[in-house]
């Protein structure tokens, strides 16, 4: 009967595994072996079963290597499906809810926590549990409701760690505060969206010590208010003591430009400065609407994007190319853009000789409008010059996007000198053509001088040493 009931267990859960949406991108390397199982998209041989394959798909880190070459739609689609199953197990999850339905508050968890660790001593433990059969006895604690109280050693541990963990970041918060005083600090806001679409802030100082995390806020209900988000950043300068506080430091979206100005107006020792890195991306962006460029880089991303979709293509793709990636994903969409269309033109040859390969010739999709409408962009000419032009546009800007995001070297001291040369950078690379340059460099411009002509970036540009000694003609 047991053995049975075993089978019946072992049939049932081999079909749901098999009906596993991850399957759409794997395939078994042994039809007998569901343990073994290797990726569409890179060839990657993973042994777990179908679990651990798709960890490695959508990029989990930890025990599996994330996949180079899976498209990001098929990376959100399969994160979605795993937290929608992660969702269902903590529906499925009573402890909690059994203790507040009961009755049961914090004070009588945590007796039981205080108690729980003393049989612990002296005991080895595994993450998972405990090798001590006794400890589950320990406290005291006996009769039926044993088994809603007890808590598993990893619970113990991690909450544990959470309190060191905290009294550890207490430590260090002190300790920055001390320092503060000392230095004068820059306050930052890092504003991003979550998976609610929930407007959250992130504060942070920085000061010569390193920067500290501070707090977040969500600020959905007044975020693209100017005169609220003022109010909501003064309160923060207030908590941080203003009078150590010489900038502040956001993204450059209008709503921040009203916070900023207003914050100038009433503390007059504080400089508001656009974080570099969004002027610098919103440049790249209003480049990317030029017809030119954005025609060019349309089909550089569909050509791209028809190439990884399909499993076979993306495996003939990496034959010609030496398994080199033509997507690399980058801190910012357009940084990700230009590495794409670098690769796309360093490679050039090997993509036309696969597209003109007996391989593709005889596929199914050489047919297809959309492999068709891809071999004819990777042979024209005109796609190619495009490209190159992109490249040269674009390419100065992401330099100093690398630089700016960059923790190795401080980098306000070289914004002033960094997008000089940019702008030459661009014009001899176009051949000092003004009429293939002037929309661009108007675009740079018109950024620079409403954004990032700052007096603090002209300060430390003729207080750096390498700019003062470098420069023997300066005014």
């Amino acid at each position: 009967m047991a053995s049975g009931s075993g089978s019946i267990s072992t049939s049932s859960k081999s079909k749901k595994s098999k009906e596993d949406i991850g399957w759409k991108y794997h395939k078994l390397v042994d039809l007998n072996n569901t343990s073994r199982v290797m990726c569409n998209f890179c060839n990657k041989v993973t042994i777990g079963g179908i679990t651990r394959a798709k960890r490695h798909q959508i990029g989990i880190k930890g025990d599996v290597a994330a996949c180079p070459g899976c498209p990001q739609m098929v990376r959100d689609e399969l994160f979605a499906n795993l937290q929608k199953k992660n969702l269902k197990k903590d529906m499925m999850s009573s402890g909690n809810s059994f203790d507040d339905e009961f009755g049961f508050g914090d004070d009588e968890k945590e007796v039981e926590l205080r108690e729980l660790p003393r049989g612990f001593v002296g005991s080895t433990l595994s993450i998972g549990g405990s090798k001590n059969k006794k400890a589950k006895t320990t406290g005291g604690a006996k009769g039926p409701m044993d088994l809603f109280m007890y808590q598993k050693p990893k619970v113990v541990l991690e909450k544990r760690k959470l309190k060191n963990d905290k009294e550890h970041t207490e430590k260090l918060l002190e300790y920055h505060k001390s320092q503060w005083i000392r230095y004068e600090v820059t306050r930052m806001s890092d504003s991003w969206t979550d998976r609610k679409q929930r407007s959250i802030i992130n504060f942070l100082v920085n000061s010569p010590v390193g920067t500290m995390f501070i707090k977040s806020i969500d600020a959905s209900s007044f975020v693209k208010i100017g005169e609220k988000l003022f109010e909501l950043i003064d309160g923060v300068v207030e908590e941080i003591e203003a009078k150590n506080v010489i900038q502040l430091v956001t993204d450059d979206g209008s709503n921040y430009v009203v916070a900023g100005k207003l914050l100038e107006e009433k503390r007059k020792h504080i400089f508001w400065t656009p974080c570099v890195a969004y002027c610098i991306d919103f440049m790249l962006e209003d480049i990317g609407k030029i017809s030119k460029v954005k025609r060019t880089i349309q089909r550089a991303m569909s050509l791209v994007g028809f190439i990884y979709n399909h499993s076979s293509t993306l495996n003939l793709m990496r034959q010609f190319t030496n398994n080199i990636e033509l997507v690399r994903h980058r801190v910012t969409r357009f940084a990700t853009t230009f590495l794409s269309l670098q690769s796309v033109y360093k490679h050039k040859t090997n993509i036309r000789k696969m597209f003109m390969s007996d391989d593709w010739v005889n596929s199914k999709l050489a047919k297809d409008f959309k492999g068709v409408k891809a071999m004819h962009a990777v042979m024209a000419a005109t796609f190619q010059n495009g490209v190159l032009y992109a490249l040269k546009v674009i390419g100065p800007l992401v330099s100093i996007l690398r630089l700016v995001d960059s923790e190795k070297k401080l980098a306000m001291p070289y914004i002033y000198e960094v997008m000089g040369k940019a702008n030459d950078g661009i014009k001899r690379s176009l051949n000092e053509d003004a009429s293939k340059y002037n929309e661009v460099l108007d675009i740079i411009d018109r950024r620079w001088e409403c954004q990032l002509y700052r007096p603090l970036h002209a300060t430390v540009y003729y207080l750096n040493p390498a700019t003062v000694y470098g420069t023997p003609n300066m005014d």
